[in-house]
């Protein structure tokens, strides 16, 4: 009697831990972003020129591996200029997962990206994989094409 319930208990913790960790936000629900850190002069990445330096600076799903559409990773790209101000003018020319250590990118589309201002908004993101990723991202800065590789830790 004291073993069935001891594993009655145990599929109930189990059941209870799969669902709390589980849940996802719904197709077209935008979930409150979580706050990494704040760009400034000294923050982020700097693209291979120098022509900016990049941070992400928030996550609105993710980073995850993605099954289905439902389970897309959603972010926010911060932009500095070397010298700590925001960019006049940022137009997104790619942006793309790839994992330099297996030599590969994430199959399927391509995610979208929007600037505005200095924040880039990077949606239906996706990574095949647990692992270490750079996220490509390649802009027009004030004029100046660079490529900046922002690294993401996938669990």
């Amino acid at each position: 009697m004291r073993r069935r319930s001891l594993r009655r208990l145990s599929v109930l913790l189990a059941c209870s831990l799969v669902l709390a960790c589980s849940k996802q936000t719904s197709v077209g629900e935008v979930p409150a972003p979580r706050a990494t850190s704040a760009p400034d002069s000294t923050l982020g990445q700097t693209s291979k020129k120098g022509v900016f330096r990049a941070a992400i600076t928030a996550w609105f799903a993710g980073p995850r591996v993605t099954f289905g559409e439902e389970s897309l990773n959603s972010l926010q790209v911060t932009l500095v200029l070397p010298n700590g101000t925001k960019p006049t003018s940022i137009a997104v020319r790619e942006v793309f997962p790839y994992m330099k250590i297996h030599g590969h990118g994430a199959p399927g589309d391509r995610p979208i990206a929007e600037a505005k201002e200095n924040v880039l908004t990077v949606s239906q993101l996706g990574f095949s994989m647990s692992g270490p990723w750079e996220l490509n991202v390649r802009l027009l800065v004030d004029g100046q094409e660079d490529v900046v590789e922002i690294p993401v830790q996938v669990p």
